[in-house]
């Protein structure tokens, strides 16, 4: 059972929420965000579905061939920032879900974003953007190779048994 309390509390204003930081680039990740996210990640499995006859979420390596895939044979054109992202985010639940990072808020001076982050540490990764501006400027991002960066990444970090600093 769904339990909705209304009260008089402005969307924006778990903008302001920081994890007990005030000036932490740490926001929390809110309903909206994950709505967001879902959404985007089932824009791609249609596309995968209509041009391929298969969704994703069924195995990382055919997934990140299903998303490379869709980049190699243009079926998401290079100004459609809203389905590079969504490419990225779809790429970015795979990790989240196979690497245990979290989605949270991120604030910096460009503004705040959906990321990645690897808890214990003080790393942040940006999905829509791995593959929305590379494509955008006519690169062609290598999904696998950008899983496995940030997989190299994470796993070297939580070997260090690394603990960033508290501010």
């Amino acid at each position: 059972m769904i339990v909705t309390l209304l009260l008089p509390y402005p969307i924006w204003a778990d903008d302001y929420q920081t994890n007990g930081f005030d000036d932490s680039p740490y926001l929390n990740f809110r309903v909206l965000d994950q709505d967001f996210v879902d959404r985007a990640v089932a824009s791609i499995d249609d596309l995968t579905r209509r041009y391929y006859g298969s969704g994703l979420r069924q195995q990382k390596s055919h997934d990140i061939r299903l998303i490379q895939r869709l980049l190699d044979e243009e079926k998401i054109a290079a100004n459609d920032h809203a389905m590079l992202q969504a490419a990225g985010f779809a790429l970015g639940a795979m990790m989240a879900e196979e690497l245990d990072l979290t989605w949270i808020r991120y604030r910096d001076e460009k503004g705040v974003s959906r990321a990645l982050h690897a808890r214990r540490t003080d790393s942040v990764f940006f999905p829509a953007s791995m593959i929305a501006r590379r494509y955008s400027v006519g690169l062609m991002p290598d999904v696998a190779k950008l899983h496995q960066e940030v997989d190299q990444i994470v796993n070297k970090i939580r070997a260090l048994d690394y603990e960033p600093p508290r501010y």
